[in-house]
């Protein structure tokens, strides 16, 4: 849990200087790093519970927010982020309180021809807004 949440807190603004390839490179690791959050949480709330602890929500918001032109890293986090409220109900109050919803919204408007981004999107703010559950397959 611990390499995932650092891998997704990665900075940003040294790949500025290196480069598209840099940046490509990065959003390759951070939504796999995304992918294997989400598998570690699914249907378990004490792993879940981990996660948010060591700052998992924030990561993954943080990952939303500054790479918002990766359709990777948008799909991949926002289906960490719905499975980890999914496994962890408790920690809601805390995703609203860093900015969960404003990231999904721009992830949603950001991708609009995406099919799997709107759906997962989509998906995980119902379950931000507290009238949705969370079912994905890989």
């Amino acid at each position: 849990v611990l390499e995932c949440v650092a891998a997704l807190r990665e900075d940003t603004r040294e790949e500025a200087a290196l480069g598209d390839f840099s940046q490509h490179t990065r959003n390759i690791a951070v939504s796999e790093a995304a992918k294997e959050l989400r598998d570690l949480v699914v249907d378990n709330e004490h792993i879940a519970k981990l996660a948010v602890e060591s700052g998992a929500l924030e990561a993954v918001v943080l990952a939303l927010d500054e790479r918002p032109n990766s359709e990777a890293v948008q799909l991949k986090a926002c289906d960490a982020l719905g499975q980890l409220l999914q496994s962890s109900p408790a920690s809601l109050t805390l995703a609203g309180e860093v900015g969960a919803v404003r990231v999904v919204v721009a992830a949603l408007r950001q991708h609009p021809n995406s099919e799997a981004v709107q759906d997962v999107a989509s998906k995980t703010l119902g379950v931000l807004l507290g009238g949705g559950s969370w079912h994905r397959e890989n």
